[in-house]
């Protein structure tokens, strides 16, 4: 009977010191009673791939559709874990992220000199940036009592502000110039549609934990966001983001 007692105790003790995976035992004579709340902050970047159609306007007058784009993001903020159990972990966090993109399409338009019909040829540009105020919440669960997990986070962003500079470029015929004898011009007026101010955007993720410390462990995240909503109202913007990301938490 008392082997049994023992045998129950330890698998009880042994499954709350190695909870999360990590040993927080000061000690055989100091055990120590694994953590279950951590905060610490987080730093993200990664690349920005672009989906959907989108018109472009020069002084309220349609002059193109955007289709396709790229770019970067990189994200800082604060993250809270609370652990229910020794596998699974409630997330939480509050940050900032700052999206840059860019955009490019070509059109072409028939002309006439009255002897020769010929068509022009142009591009247009677009390079954007966004900064949004985000919050989020989330889980993840521990694979087989490994340090890896998979995870699923759902976040609330606000934009704070946005800037675009744009662009036109003659690329056909050479002979064909802007008034100054330019090929190239600055759109001073250029539109594109109207800001979605709330973006909610969830992301799908495999994470790696590894112990710094008793008291302190560390994160290497791979994520993927997955669009649900356009960034621009009435139309089709849609944007993917493939990142990377590390955290560090302490416990409380």
């Amino acid at each position: 009977m008392k082997k049994i007692i023992f045998i129950i105790s330890f698998i009880a003790f042994s499954h709350s010191v190695f909870a999360q995976g990590f040993d927080w035992q000061y000690s055989s004579r100091l055990p120590f009673v694994h953590p279950k709340l951590f905060i610490g902050g987080n730093v993200s970047l990664g690349e920005i791939a672009t989906t959907g159609s989108f018109s472009f306007l020069e002084d309220y007058i349609p002059c193109c559709n955007y289709k396709a784009g790229s770019g970067h993001f990189i994200d800082a903020g604060i993250q809270a874990e609370y652990w229910q159990t020794g596998s699974l972990a409630l997330l939480g966090g509050l940050g900032i992220s700052y999206n840059s993109s860019n955009f490019s399409t070509t059109i072409e338009v028939p002309r006439s000199d009255g002897v020769v019909d010929y068509t022009s040829k142009y591009k247009y540009q677009m390079d954007e940036s966004r900064l949004y105020l985000n919050t989020s919440m989330g889980a993840k669960y521990r694979l087989f009592s490994t340090h890896f997990s998979l995870g699923a986070k759902f976040y609330l962003n606000y934009k704070l502000n946005s800037n675009a500079n744009h662009s036109e470029k003659i690329l056909a015929p050479s002979t064909e110039t802007y008034l100054d004898g330019s090929t190239e011009r600055t759109i001073t007026n250029g539109i594109v549609g109207k800001y979605n101010n709330f973006i909610m955007i969830p992301e799908l993720f495999v994470i790696y934990d590894f112990s710094l410390g008793l008291g302190y462990y560390s994160s290497l995240k791979l994520f993927s966001t997955v669009p649900i909503m356009s960034i621009v109202q009435n139309e089709k913007w849609n944007e993917w983001k493939f990142g990377i990301s590390v955290q560090v938490l302490k416990n409380k």
